[in-house]
């Protein structure tokens, strides 16, 4: 008798462990769309920054502006990640970029920050005076500090 209970609650064991776990990124749930981190800072000079987000329905991702590329652009459930590169940034300003992405009817949005461009603009580089001449006008425009030497 004690053999076969022996069986018994050991059968029972490994079907217990045998039993399939829920797969939470099964179709057929509440559609849910999680962003780890919904924003990105890339510096002046751009690159590529990867974000990660999870999903039980399939996703689209679209940038808002054409300096702001993202790969891919759609894909299934599951764990994944894009990958967002942004060109270097010729402005002076600092500039921002949305990545909408939409799975099933949940839409959610990173924002990309990326720095802008330290630069002194002078706007000529060579300046030709008279003997009459005692003053001359230089147009200047920057985003960093600047001292003028004579």
């Amino acid at each position: 008798m004690k053999k076969y209970m022996f069986v018994v609650l050991s059968l029972l064991f490994v079907m217990h462990a045998c039993e399939v776990l829920e797969d939470p990124y099964e179709e057929g749930g509440e559609p849910f769309l999680n962003i780890e981190q919904p924003d990105v800072n890339i510096s002046n000079e751009g690159g590529s920054k990867t974000v990660a987000f999870a999903t039980n329905v399939s996703w689209t991702a679209t940038p808002s502006d054409n300096w702001c590329q993202v790969s891919p652009v759609s894909g299934d459930r599951g764990n994944n990640t894009v990958t967002v590169t942004i060109d270097k940034n010729t402005n002076f300003d600092e500039r921002n970029c949305t990545i909408t992405i939409k799975a099933d009817n949940i839409i959610k949005t990173v924002t990309v920050k990326q720095g802008k461009n330290l630069g002194l603009i002078v706007s000529q580089d060579r300046y030709e005076l008279s003997n009459q001449e005692t003053t001359i006008e230089v147009i200047v425009s920057a985003n960093v500090s600047f001292e003028i030497m004579v």
